[in-house]
């Protein structure tokens, strides 16, 4: 008989974390809806790509996703994947290179290791964007995406 009470109590108490967490996240935010696609450039999948979705109004709030491995994504606006909140959006997509990869031996940089790896981090923007400059300019890349109360897909070739 404990046994049963112990599993309604744990039960109940879990219940009340979930509505409790629930609640606090995401109450005063507007609802967002799912936007998801792909990325390609030249008909091939670009991975670790960015997507921002910079709204068009003032108080607009944008959203932003990753690609994976086949060029999938999909955007949060409050969290990760969340989606978007209504409303026109100009759409940028960049790639950056990673200038050096940190170590991950667990063992803490020195200064100049520290240096080395983030050296040139101002020039990054210019120089080491892997896909065309005009995609990363929302004006310029030629996509936009309006976003409704349903789920949208947004696919884009780059060239």
């Amino acid at each position: 008989m404990r046994s049963m009470s112990c599993l309604k109590s744990t039960a109940l108490i879990c219940l009340c974390l979930t509505l409790a967490t629930g609640c606090q996240s995401g109450s005063d935010n507007p609802p967002t809806f799912p936007v998801t696609g792909k990325v390609t450039y030249n008909n091939q999948p670009v991975e670790n790509a960015t997507v921002v979705l910079v709204a068009e109004s003032a108080d607009g709030r944008g959203a932003v996703g990753n690609t994976d491995a086949e060029g999938n994504f999909q955007v949060g606006t409050f969290a990760e994947g969340d989606g978007a909140v209504a409303g026109s959006y100009k759409v940028k997509v960049f790639k950056y290179e990673m200038i050096a990869e940190p170590p991950n031996d667990g063992d803490i940089m020195t200064e100049e290791e520290e240096e080395e790896i983030y050296m040139g981090a101002e020039d990054v923007e210019e120089s080491n964007n892997l896909l065309p400059a005009k995609y990363e300019d929302p004006y310029k890349s030629g996509f936009s995406v309006e976003v409704v109360d349903a789920p949208v897909v947004l696919n884009m070739d780059l060239k």
